[in-house]
């Protein structure tokens, strides 16, 4: 290389090196100090060129720079502290005495307010604790007994007598102060402390089962509680969902569609395996349908795809562009069906992919000239093998009959034990429906009687709607029982169990007044026997008589009298006359023989006196139960007034001793002008000259020619 050459190569390198420094540098042209920082100090001015913030005459601050450039660091900086001088070395300075300084000058301290420096007893927050002590301790300007915030706790009873929310009373909050002061400040069960979660995998999501409360966050937790796997930094609302089998983003799913290594996958829609290009979708896990193959010739035929087997079904299934070939893996043996039933015989046979005419693929026909026999023919009950399966008639035909065992021959058959044929097993019937197969009368058609079984099969024995009261195992509580739960009842006699500890048979009334009248006595003066309040007849319970039946020989006191407990009382005769029936519940719920034995203890004779008087029906009311026209000597001032209206249970005759205990009037004076008891069996009692009695009246005043004929042999006493 010549000289010339080597020279302008070395000046060309030269200029080159030097090109990034003449770049960096601004050029002066004025050639004087540089100012590097720009706030108008030249570096030769300025003690720190690179800081526009110092400079020579700069405000100095606290930060350990000498802004203004004097030499000296952080003196008479704008932001200096004011500091305390602590002369008893409390922690608290004298106010009096003070200084600005970036820091703490020996002796000082950063708080003031001590109202005595020389004694550490006294200073901002001293306890005064003795309510006695006159000291002003904590330096609030009052004494330990005073309350200086109103709160109604002294100085010496809380922790900060400035403020009346602080006090032992006071609800602790997060505000750094000790409200209740109990000595500690924002403790966890503060009224307004949050709630924080743990952050066992420290991804900043937290676990919601894992709870805690604090005024800060303790070390671990957070205040998001939304991390589905704590143990799992992968697994956070935050995170990127990935196919791993986790819930990555906490969404409530797993693995979906959109993680980003999801996979493509191509639709199967025939189900082979294989997979055409038209659908995909892309998804970890391949969705129900789909495939990761795409190779599918024909995805609308499972026949086709490059894995098939060629057949004979008219497609190239293994996409070679042949179709059914002559090798194809299914070529047929076809069978003459000449009865056109589908199935053939083995007799004529021809092999190809596809059905000759009138041939099929079946040889098991047992009967190639009867359409209505082949194997997939239903056997029916015609002596015929229609499916042929070798057997005839089976039970399983299809129009075979269920058929019951009768084992009492009563035509019903039992409900269990069935057996399916089509001709009926020797004892066996069609029907199912016999409750009881052993026993002949039990069957649906059979009558529902009295005997505690289910004698109709309808699922009740004995029901009170058809044999309550027929006999002593289906016994009514009462004629009324009877009436209430088996309203087809009529007049008669039934069975009846007042108390549970008998039944007994008893004549029922079930239409006078409503029906329901059980007939418990009869009084007659055909037999010689006389009720009065000297005998037991009224307060007795033994039975004697018949009070099964209405007939009128004897008097009679039936086993109801003494057990059938009820509200009223009905009196009837043995001609029709009429009938007196209560209808205010004279009887008290009470048995017959309770309530006289109720009344003859409760009415001894003196002067005005009965014992109870008993509303009855006015419409039915006999002439045996009122007074004949006895004109002015009437009870009353009109015949058949008042008296009709009322049975009165009373003595009859004070001074005789066969009064009776039942009458229908009363005088003024209590005594009863008509009477059953006394006047059984033409015993005569005279009142004011009148006599009545059960059997007719041995004398009758004022000429009434009907008397003799208004009186009956018998009366029936009956409850309800």
């Amino acid at each position: 290389m010549s000289a010339p050459k080597l020279m302008l190569a070395l000046l060309l390198m030269s200029a080159c090196s030097n090109k990034d420094e003449t770049d960096s540098v601004p050029t002066d042209d004025s050639a004087g100090p540089a100012d590097v920082d720009g706030d108008g100090f030249t570096v030769e001015e300025d003690c720190d060129d690179e800081d526009a913030a110092v400079f020579p005459g700069a405000a100095e601050a606290c930060d350990g720079l000498d802004q203004d450039c004097d030499g000296v660091v952080d003196e008479d900086a704008t932001d200096a502290a004011t500091w305390y001088g602590d002369g008893d070395a409390d922690g608290y300075g004298d106010d009096r005495v003070t200084t600005q300084a970036c820091a703490a000058p020996d002796g000082y301290v950063a708080q003031g307010g001590d109202c005595d420096d020389g004694d550490v007893a006294f200073h901002p927050g001293a306890p005064e604790e003795d309510c006695s002590d006159p000291s002003d301790y904590n330096c609030d300007g009052s004494v330990g007994y005073a309350d200086g915030d109103g709160d109604g706790y002294a100085a010496c009873e809380e922790c900060d007598d400035t403020d009346r929310a602080v006090n032992p009373s006071a609800t602790e909050v997060c505000d750094g102060v000790d409200n209740d002061c109990d000595g500690a400040t924002d403790e966890d069960d503060a009224a307004d402390a949050a709630t924080w979660y743990g952050d066992r995998d420290s991804d900043g999501y937290g676990d919601p089962s894992d709870a805690t409360r604090a005024c800060e966050a303790p070390t671990g937790y957070v205040a998001d509680a939304t991390d589905c796997d704590d143990a799992n930094a992968s697994a956070n609302p935050g995170a990127t969902e990935v196919c791993d089998s986790v819930d990555n983003d906490c969404d409530g799913a797993t693995d979906e569609d959109d993680a980003a290594d999801a996979t493509t996958w191509y639709l199967d829609f025939d189900s082979d395996g294989y997979g055409g290009t038209a659908f995909s979708q892309t998804a970890c896990d391949a969705p129900s349908g789909y495939v990761a193959d795409a190779t599918d010739c024909d995805d609308t035929d499972a026949t086709a795809n490059p894995g098939a087997t060629e057949v004979c079904d008219g497609v190239d299934n293994n996409c070679d562009g042949d179709t059914d070939e002559d090798d194809a893996a299914d070529v047929t043996t076809w069978y003459l069906d000449f009865d056109s039933d589908g199935y053939g015989g083995s007799t004529y046979t021809q092999v190809s992919c596809d059905a000759p005419r009138g041939y099929v693929d079946d040889s098991q026909d047992c009967d190639d000239g009867d359409a209505t026999v082949n194997p997939g023919a239903t056997e029916v009950c015609d002596s015929v093998d229609n499916d042929c399966d070798g057997t005839t008639d089976e039970d399983d035909a299809a129009d075979a009959v269920s058929w019951s065992p009768d084992a009492d021959s009563d035509g019903y058959g039992a409900t269990s034990g069935a057996q399916t044929a089509c001709v009926a097993p020797s004892g066996y019937v069609a029907d199912a429906t016999d409750c009881d197969d052993s026993d002949a009368g039990i069957h649906p058609g059979a009558t529902e009687v009295c005997d505690g079984d289910d004698n109709d099969c309808d699922g009740f024995a004995d029901p009170d709607a058809e044999v309550l009261g027929d006999g002593a195992l289906c016994a009514a509580a009462s004629c009324d029982d009877l009436l209430t739960h088996r309203s087809s009842a009529g007049d008669g006699a039934w069975w009846i169990d007042p108390d549970s500890t008998g039944a007994f048979e008893v004549y029922c009334d079930m239409t006078t007044q409503g029906g329901g009248w059980t007939l418990v006595a009869k009084l007659t003066d055909q037999d010689g026997r006389h009720w009065t309040t000297a005998s037991t007849d009224w307060t007795g319970t033994s039975a004697y008589g018949a009070t099964d039946d209405l007939s009128v020989g004897a008097d009679a006191r039936g086993e109801g009298w003494g057990r059938v407990e009820a509200d009223d009382l009905l009196l009837t005769d043995d001609v029709g006359f009429g009938y007196i029936a209560t209808n205010d519940g004279c009887l008290r719920g009470l048995s017959a023989a309770d309530f006289f034995t109720l009344a003859l203890a409760g009415f001894p004779y003196s002067g005005d006196n009965y014992f109870d008087t008993c509303t009855v029906d006015r419409s039915g009311i006999p002439n045996w139960a009122t007074e004949p026209d006895w004109g002015s000597n009437n009870a009353s001032s009109t015949n058949l007034s008042l008296q009709e209206n009322y049975l009165v249970i009373a003595r009859t005759d004070p001074s005789a001793d066969t009064s009776g205990v039942i009458s229908f009037y009363k005088t003024s004076y209590g005594e009863a002008d008509v009477g059953l008891g006394a006047l059984e069996n033409g015993t005569t009692w005279t009142d004011d000259g009148y006599s009545q009695d059960i059997g007719g009246p041995t004398s009758c005043s004022y000429g009434d020619s009907e008397c003799a004929t208004e009186y009956p042999e018998t009366v029936y006493f009956w409850v309800r």
